[in-house]
Formats: structure tokens, sequence, C-alpha cells
């Protein structure tokens, strides 16, 4: 209910319903996670100090009580206040003096801060409470990261006698290695294998660790170990990760189109980048640290732990093949017969082919005779047409014109979109005889409209286009047949988008809506001479666009989501107040894989190619949607039009409500900047202020504003103090306003400098120094930090329903189900539910309204019936979060409603 009311900007009404759960709650987690929704309705409404002031009375009247404290800490952490959050956590240690979980905490946010000294104090603290060892194991951690290292490793060998677990073992070992060297960090790990010796990961980072430190003999056996190792340590969580069973999947279904011996030569490519990333780290000096918690885990250090049993064996085999690069040809022939007894078929081949750390870094060309040595093998030649795509990814001339006219020959009967793709490729190096052989084969082995994935990618690279995201690959290939080959992609897009197209496939990550595909096929349209088929290609995806954001939000291909993620983590890097432009980067409610054709990326380089105006322009006509009008004028330079198709956008959106009209205001906003009318701009602006957004919006417009009033002629006077006599201008007053509502919100280290910078341009000098004062002390130790996320999803519900059902299983599936949105349910209902939760349990929930039946069975299960009187709050909110789901919001309300008067009883 209170989401609802911010989504309206009902703030009174918002925080009056969170202050009633926070009231409710017995639980302190919980009253802190009600606290924090206490300080985002704050934030939104500008009300961040009365909230704190309301806690500090609170703390006042009942000074026993912890809770205003961890509620004043969690509001501050809101507000990036690192100091008066770790005033107001210390003062609760103070109240509670042995809460060792509570001090624990404080160190965290202390390291994470960069104040790791005052994390040291404060294990120090917690140190007589502790009778596990874990604070020592912290302090000893903090002083190999930043401190003594002696003083580290006294205190490690104090803990060596049987407290650490394996985890621990892997952190301090890690630790060790960006701090001391490899050798000290071996020694530590040889004296704790005999208490974990089913741990691959404590060989395999052992491994690594004497391979750096030119023990390469002793190297070499431990990889070979690792390669029969039989005991797996991992323990598979719960629900399958959809995301990772769909790359799986993906894998099979394109091995399977390929030769049988193909996957010993390639499986290591997959594994390099990890097994060795930490060189690359090293050379640039970046070094993260981990505490390795949990299995999988210890993803993130400085040396990549492998999370499963598989992993450390592609990890050893891609170190032993680096290894063989210094052998001699006895030595090389000696390393791959051992690897062949332990499995690896290929292996003589395998240390033959050229090395390089990292796949997309094989710039040498394929060696073309190993072919004559083993032409019965079949994987080899298959590599051989793969590893084109590396090579010519830098340079069409790379390409080996020949060598992919034999392949063609020797795969043409047998496996033929291998053969295809050695004609792509032939024909994008620009020699005669690869055009002559692409033009046989689109007669010969011309793909069917459910492509393998090889000729997807060969057809990809083929077609180029200079998009910001896949880079310049403007092949050699000649125009016709690259018209050819979009027509090729058109065909298999529309199969894959069709009606009846089999739904795995069509979220199928090699399939023609990834977002690789999506990209090149937009963007070789962009490039044809007649723009007609690109026209129409924006014109449907804009129509896909909102007809899917209406219906069914959980049906956008991957290509569109993707692209969707890229350009909001892109869009959170930019800077918090940039001058307005247009089209904006940032258009809310808006496809990225349409916005990208008409704006420059940050970081990516390069704007789009200019549009042929000449040809462009008498066709705009003919396109369907007005937003896109408005861009293409933009595009061809005819200023005129795009003033009327502006005007024509907000006649239109007065009519309309929610994200249409929002997203047209604030483009007729940043175009009236454009056009040097700031106070039109404004206007706009200040009028979307007042409709019903989402949070992040919000702060993009008082971003909008401040940035209005940072470049209006007035404000630098104004903040000065030698302009005009009276009040700021209503602009520099209202950008004012906004920079002070900026401040409430997560912001980066970077963002928050930029609005000190911003508060001081507007004059407001007394609140750029308490912000600048918030930002967390610099240690005087080393600088050298580190960052560990953790991120997860719940995917793939829906399949294992289906296959439930397929089997007869009517009560497991719906068992499933409702434990399932159960388990999502419950933050939802609570307001704290993450979005990538809510995104999942929508696209089941769009899956659900298609199965009657199971529908029933399972709302049966959440619906409280008529005795709505006994029922259990916790259960009425339940109902309304599954309500509002199903988009049966007045029924929400009124289980929300009935929930809190529930509560009230």
């Amino acid at each position: 209910l209170a989401g609802l009311y911010l989504q309206e900007s009902r703030f009174a009404d918002a925080e009056r319903v969170y202050w009633t759960l926070y009231e409710e709650s017995e639980d302190i987690s919980r009253k802190i996670s009600w606290a924090g929704s206490l300080a985002n309705v704050a934030a939104q409404s500008g009300r961040m100090e009365p909230l704190i002031e309301q806690f500090e009375e609170r703390r006042r009247t009942n000074r026993a009580s912890i809770a205003p404290l961890l509620a004043i800490a969690e509001i501050r952490r809101r507000d990036n206040d690192y100091e008066g959050r770790r005033e107001a956590l210390m003062e609760a240690t103070r109240l509670r003096p042995e809460d060792l979980k509570l001090l624990h905490e404080i160190a965290r946010i202390e390291e994470q801060e960069g104040d790791w000294e005052g994390a040291l104090d404060t294990l120090r603290t917690a140190l007589p409470l502790d009778k596990t060892g874990a604070t020592r194991e912290r302090m000893a951690l903090l002083q190999l990261r930043y401190g003594d290292e002696e003083t580290a490793y006294r205190q490690i060998l104090d803990l060596s006698d049987g407290r650490m677990d394996a985890d621990a073992v892997l952190g301090l070992a890690d630790a060790m290695i960006g701090r001391s060297g490899w050798d000290r960090a071996a020694r530590f790990l040889e004296g704790n294998l005999a208490r974990f010796p089913d741990d691959y990961r404590l060989v395999y980072l052992l491994a690594v660790a004497r391979a750096e430190d030119a023990q390469t003999d002793a190297a070499r056996e431990l990889f070979l170990q690792l390669l029969t190792w039989e005991a797996e340590i991992a323990k598979p969580k719960a629900g399958s990760n959809a995301n990772q069973t769909a790359i799986v999947e993906a894998r099979k279904e394109w091995l399977a189109k390929m030769p049988e011996d193909v996957e010993d030569l390639i499986d290591s490519d997959g594994y390099r980048y990890y097994a060795f990333q930490y060189r690359e780290a090293l050379r640039q000096g970046r070094v993260r640290y981990s505490n390795y918690a949990g299995m999988p885990g210890g993803s993130m250090g400085l040396v990549k732990a492998p999370a499963s049993l598989k992993e450390a064996r592609g990890f050893a085999k891609a170190h032993l093949i680096r290894l063989s690069q210094e052998l001699d040809d006895d030595g090389r022939d000696a390393l791959a017969a051992s690897m062949r007894d332990r499995g690896v078929k290929s292996a003589e081949i395998l240390l033959k082919l050229p090395f390089s750390e990292q796949y997309w870094e094989q710039n040498q060309p394929f060696p073309a005779e190993l072919l004559d040595e083993y032409p019965d093998h079949l994987g080899l030649w298959a590599d051989a047409v793969l590893w084109q795509l590396n090579a010519v990814q830098r340079a069409p001339g790379g390409i080996d014109a020949e060598l992919m006219v034999r392949c063609y020959e020797k795969f043409r009967e047998s496996h033929s979109e291998l053969a295809f793709a050695a004609a792509v490729y032939a024909a994008a190096s620009g020699a005669e005889e690869g055009a002559a052989l692409l033009k046989r084969a689109l007669a010969e082995v011309r793909p069917a409209k459910e492509p393998a994935q090889q000729a997807i990618y060969a057809v990809q690279y083929g077609v180029g286009g200079r998009s910001p995201f896949s880079g310049d690959q403007r092949t050699l290939l000649p125009d016709d047949l690259r018209r050819e080959l979009v027509g090729l992609m058109r065909e298999w897009r529309a199969a894959a988008l069709a009606p009846g197209a089999d739904e795995k496939k069509r979220k199928a990550m090699n399939s023609p809506n990834a977002f690789s595909f999506y990209d090149t096929y937009g963007w070789g349209l962009r490039e044809l001479e007649d723009p007609a088929p690109w026209l129409e290609y924006l014109d449907g995806e804009l129509d896909r666009f909102a007809k899917l954001s209406r219906e069914n939000p959980g049906a956008f291909p991957p290509g569109m989501t993707w692209l969707m993620r890229q350009m909001s983590w892109i869009n959170q890097n930019r800077p918090l107040v940039a001058k307005l432009e247009f089209p904006l980067l940032d258009l809310p409610d808006f496809p990225a894989n349409v916005l990208i054709h008409f704006v420059a990326i940050p970081d990516y380089g390069r704007a789009p190619e200019p549009l042929n105006a000449e040809v462009l322009a008498p066709r705009i006509d003919a396109v369907k949607n007005p937003f896109l009008r408005a861009m293409l004028a933009h595009a061809v330079g005819d200023e005129a039009r795009l003033g009327g198709e502006i005007e024509a956008l907000l006649a239109e959106g007065a009519k309309q409500g929610g994200s249409d009209a929002a997203r047209n205001l604030f483009a007729a906003a940043y175009y009236s900047s454009v056009k040097d009318e700031p106070g039109r701009a404004f206007e706009l602006l200040d009028e979307i202020r007042m409709r019903p957004m989402g949070k992040d919006i919000r702060r993009r417009i008082d971003a909008a504003i401040v940035a209005l009033a940072r470049e209006s002629d007035d404000a630098a006077a104004d903040s000065k103090g030698d302009g005009k006599a009276g009040e700021p201008s209503p602009l520099v007053k209202a950008g004012r306003e906004a920079a002070l509502r900026l401040r409430y919100g997560m912001l980066s280290p970077r963002h928050r400098g930029e609005l000190v910078a911003v508060l001081t341009d507007l004059g407001l000098e007394t609140e750029a120094d308490r912000l600048a004062a918030k930002a967390a002390p610099q240690s005087s130790g080393s600088s050298r930090s580190y960052a560990v996320s953790y991120t997860g999803t719940a995917q793939g519900l829906d399949d294992r329903v289906k296959q439930m059902l397929a089997g007869g299983k009517n009560e497991e599936a719906t068992r499933l189900s409702v434990q399932s949105l159960r388990n999502a349910l419950k933050p939802i209902a609570a307001g704290t539910g993450n979005v990538q939760v809510d995104w999942e349990t929508l696209n089941f929930m769009n899956y659900l309204r298609g199965q009657n039946a199971l529908m029933d069975s399972v709302e049966k299960e959440f619906d409280p019936g008529a005795d709505v009187a006994s029922a259990k709050p916790e259960a009425l909110f339940e109902w309304g979060a599954f309500r509002e789901l199903n988009g049966q919001l007045p029924e929400a309300l009124e289980a929300y409603r009935a929930g809190l008067d529930a509560l009230g009883d």
C-alpha cells in the first residue's frame, strides 16, 4: 500500500503506513527495515532532517532502548552520512557492550568506508567477547590487507590450531598473495591441506602459487591431480539459476551440431578469463579481496577459486596449456601423454595450438599445417573455422580465405552450418574466392529458420556494423552479400518472434533474440542504402516495447533486456548533474535498442554515424511513432519539423497519464534547454514533478533542474551575493531545492563530490560543507580497497512447473508454485522486495494467467476467504501482494487496508 502511495506522490500517506509497520514490529531487524523505508519517503519529500529528529526524540525519551539508535544508523546510511551512522552504532554498543554481532557490523562498515584502523580498534573491543576466533581472523585480514604484515602472520599462526575453516584459509592465502607474494601463501596453504583433504580449492590455489613462484614442476603435478579429482564439495543451491541453465542448454545444443571431438579443444577457452584474471589484475595494480564465504564462493578474490569440480578441472587444464609453452618438444609430449591419461583426449593437438591467456587476444593465424598432420580430426577442422572469429574482429584481412574454402568442402556434407560459417568468413575477408564461395553456400547450405549458433555468429560478423557496443566491425563483405545476410537475419528473427515459436528458444542466449543479434541486425539495417527496412524495424521495436510493457513485461526478448540493463548501468555511472541534451540518453520507458541509434554512448568512443539526410528526410512521414519522427527530424537537421513534433508530443502528453506523458514532457524540456529556453524547460520539468512517478525518474528531474539553474545567467551572481537584490530567481531557487533533495539517496563517492561542487556553485556553501563532512575519513594506511558483490536470481520456475504438469504431477506443481510465490511475496508485501525478484515473480504470474486450473489452485492457497476479520495481518499483506502482481489493484488495496486494520487491533 505504501509503495502505491509513493508512486502517486502521496508521501504523507506512505509515511503513515510505514510508521504503523515500524510501531507494530517486535523484531529489531524489521524495525530497522521500516526505518529505511521511512528514509526513502523522506528522501523523496525532502524531509530527512525532521525524520531524524523524530527518532532522536524517541531516543531521548527512552534511553534504554537500542531501536531508535539502530533506526538512526539506517537512516544515516541512506543519507550517505558515514560519521553519523558510525556514531549511532557506537552509541548502540554502549547500551549493549557485549553484542559481538553489532561490533563486527561496525567494523565491516568502517573497513568498507576506508577506515581500516577504526575497524581494527572496534575488533579489539570485540576480542574479549569472542570465543570462536572469528574476531582474530578479521583482525588478521585487516593487518594483512592494509597494516603490518608480521603482526598479521603472527595472528594467523595463532589461528592455525584448527579453528579456521577452509573459507578462512582461502581468504587469508589470497590476501597474502596480494600483499606478500606467492611463496608465503603457498607455505601457508601447504600447512592446511591435511585438514581439508577433499577441498580442491586449496589445491588449485596452491598450484597457482607454485606456478607463479617459478616452481613449475610442482605446479604441473598439482594441476594434473585436479584433472582426476573425484570429491565434489560444492553444494547445489536451492532452486536453479535459469541464466546458467540456459547457457548450459545452449552449449549442449551447439555441441550437438558440431563434430564430436571439438569440445576437447575449445572447452578451456571459456575458463581462461577467470583462470588468468589475477595476472591482469596484478599487471594493472587492481587487487580485490574476498572472505571466500560460502560455496560456490570466493569468486571475487585476487585469484578466483573454482566454484565446482568441473570448474576446477577447466581451470587446471587452462594452466597446464600455459605451462606447456615453457617446455621443449620432449617435455610437451610428456605433458600431453599425462593429460591424455587423465581424460584429455586431444591433449597432443591442444598443446600445439597457439596460446593466449584470454581467447579474445588470440590474433595469431590458425596453424593450417596441423590439418595436414591430423586430417581426420574433425574437431580440429571445426576449430579452424571458429578461430577466424577471434582474429578477424581486429582486421578482416586476418581471415585465411583459402583455409575457409578447404573447411567448406570438408563440412559441406556432414555439418552444413559450419560450412556456411566458413563461407561467410571467407567472403568477409574481401577475397574474390570468398565472395564466390558465399554465393555458392547461400544456394547449397543456406541455414534453416532455426539456425545453429555457429551460423548465427558468422552472419553477425559478416553483416558487421558500427554499434557503440559491438564496435566497428565493418567487414570487407560486398554490399550485395551484406544485404543477403541481413535478409537472412530478418527471416530468423521473424521465426523466433512468431506466435507459435518455441518459448524456450525464444529466451535462449544464442537465439535471434539475443543482444548481439539484435544489435548487429539493427545496425546492419541502418547501413543499407534503402532506409525503409531500418525505419520499419525501429517502428516495430517501439510497438513491441509498448505492448509488452502493458501486457507482459516478462516476455521482453533477451536482446532488449540486456541492453536496458546496460544502459541503466551507464546512466548510474554518468555525472549526477550534466548539461541537458536532445535526444536524452536516459529517456524513461523507451527501448534502449532504438535509442542507441540516435545518441552517443559515454565511454564507448563515438557517436552513431551521420544519417543520409537527403535519402531519409522524405521517408519520415511514413514513420508511425511520433517520438521516433521527432528523433529522426533532429538526426537529419530539420529543426522546423522537430519543433512541430515536440509540440505534438506535448499536446498528446496532455491527454495521457503515466510514463508516456512523463517521457514526452521530459523530452520537450530537454529540447527547450537545447534551444536556449531554460525558463520553458524548467516549467516543463516542474510540471512533471507534480506527477506520479518512481524515485529514479524523480531524481533525474531534480538533476535536470539543477543543471538548468547552474547554467543560468543569474546563478553565479546569486551564489556570490552580488546579483539582483532580494530573492534569487525562481530557477535558481528551484535548483537549490532540487540540489538539496539530491543529497538524500545513495550517492557514490564521485557523485557526492560532484554534488558538493554544485551546492557551492548555487550559493549553498554551508550545505556543501555538511555533505563533504559526511564522507568517510580517509585511512592513513594503504589506499588499497576491496569490493565484493553477491547477486542471485530465481528464474526458470515456469519451466519446472511445466515439466510437473506434463508428467501429471498437478499437486506437486501447485505446491512448488505456492512455495516459490510465498517466498517472493514476503519481501514484496513488506515493501522491501528486490526489483529483480519482483520482475521474475511477475514473469511467473504471467505464465499462471494462462493456466486456469493451476491458477485456481494457487489462488485458493493465498485467499483468506470470507473470514477476513480473523486473518493474520501477514496473510492479508501476502494476499494483497498476490492481487497486486496479478494486476488487481483495487482488490490489492482492499487487502492491504484489511491488513493495516488487523495490525491496529
